[in-house]
């Protein structure tokens, strides 16, 4: 009788700190009276088959270094104050795993030991919304294994050692994001299995960035023009002026950045699709490497490897658009290697690094 009920009194204290109602569990205690323990020194808050709502600051509980989080869908909550850190160092030293999908909202996601990594794994999409900053002293992880899953990043802050980021569908990284890696020998990745890697900033509806100002005069004049991105090719994709203001600020958003130290390589690759990185800083300090099956959008983009160490760019696809694109590679080759079925467009720059202004 006693051994029952303190299993009852223990079964209420966690109701108290997670409150469940159609399968979503809400977590707002993250203390030691809070549903996470301590397991092999790991705090770890396992809720399989729930929806978990993380509502507080997920850290390593005392007598552990690692924080890990599982469950049937993850969200860390920032706006109510959730987020998750460790202390300690190896593969998995901040954690989440979901067989279904992820969400970090306007959160922090942290492995703060310089040989922690962040691991980010879920069977169905993966999202960080704006304001979001997931770092690691060694590697950051973001993969989905669902088919076709997707991993959206908008207007985040990304850094680590390595920083990889694999997807089965698409992979799309929203302008004012930036992704950097710290010495040494770092590495950023990004690939997508079977659909495309998004990367380019201020486009929507291929208008690139043609927005606002004449964008605006054509649509108040005649909102039928197929200048006007109110409807193309069949899809409506504004519906109003109002909606047409909110596009026009986010298409002046910062372009994304990606760069590595001094050792670190850049590799995208979409082996089934395409690959856009209009408008967006590609550095690194040695090699970058863009393949895709189809297009490669190169368009506004800036993309060097000019520094101490060598290294070299190479480009492949069957089309690729080098328009207006300064795109630099350091001695001893004179050029880029574009291999591409077909390339158009004029680069502003297109040669080696010592050719830069």
């Amino acid at each position: 009788m006693m051994k029952t009920m303190t299993l009852t009194l223990a079964a209420l204290a966690t109701m108290l700190c997670a409150t469940t109602a159609d399968a979503v569990t809400i977590v707002s205690d993250c203390s030691a009276a809070g549903p996470a323990a301590v397991v092999n020194k790991i705090t770890r808050l396992d809720l399989p088959g729930e929806d978990i709502v993380l509502q507080c600051a997920l850290m390593a509980l005392p007598g552990s270094d690692q924080t890990r989080i599982s469950g049937a869908s993850i969200t860390v909550d920032g706006p109510n104050g959730g987020s998750v850190s460790s202390s300690g160092k190896g593969g998995q030293a901040t954690s989440l795993a979901a067989t279904g999908s992820i969400t970090i909202d306007q959160a922090s996601v942290i492995a703060a030991n310089s040989n922690g990594n962040a691991i980010i794994r879920a069977g169905g999409n993966i999202i960080a919304t704006s304001g979001t900053a997931i770092s690691a002293g060694d590697r950051v992880e973001m993969s989905c294994s669902g088919p076709l899953c997707t991993i959206s990043i908008a207007a985040a802050a990304i850094n680590g050692n390595e920083v990889r980021i694999q997807g089965d569908g698409d992979v799309t990284v929203s302008p004012a994001t930036t992704i950097t890696t710290s010495c040494p020998r770092d590495l950023i990745e990004i690939i997508s299995r079977n659909g495309d890697v998004n990367i380019g900033g201020g486009q929507i509806g291929g208008l690139a960035t043609l927005c606002c100002n004449a964008v605006q005069a054509v649509c108040s004049q005649n909102p039928n023009d197929p200048a006007c991105p109110f409807s193309q090719g069949g899809t409506i994709v504004l519906t109003n002026l109002q909606e047409l203001g909110t596009f026009c600020a986010d298409c002046q958003q910062a372009p994304n950045i990606l760069k590595t130290c001094v050792e670190g390589d850049v590799t995208i690759l979409a082996p089934q699709g395409s690959i856009d990185v209009s408008n967006a800083t590609l550095m690194s300090g040695e090699n970058i490497t863009l393949t895709a099956r189809f297009g490669v959008d190169m368009q506004n983009a800036n993309i060097t490897n000019c520094g101490k160490k060598k290294g070299a760019i190479v480009v492949t696809g069957a089309t690729c658009n080098v328009n207006n694109a300064t795109i630099l590679d350091d001695d001893p080759d004179l050029v880029p290697t574009l291999n591409c079925g077909a390339t158009s467009g004029t680069a502003a720059l297109l040669g080696t690094c010592a050719s830069s202004p």
